[in-house]
């Protein structure tokens, strides 16, 4: 869905982000947001 680096996807915890969206804590356009932020 978002092309990040292996470095990115660890801080996020990335195997777990799509709990996250599911239970609402986070959604895709913020995720996207702070993504675009660390990949600079």
């Amino acid at each position: 869905m978002l092309p990040v680096s292996q470095k990115v996807f660890k801080a996020f915890n990335g195997r777990n982000l799509k709990v996250s969206i599911g239970k609402g804590l986070i959604d895709t356009d913020t995720l996207i947001g702070l993504a675009e932020r660390c990949a600079v």
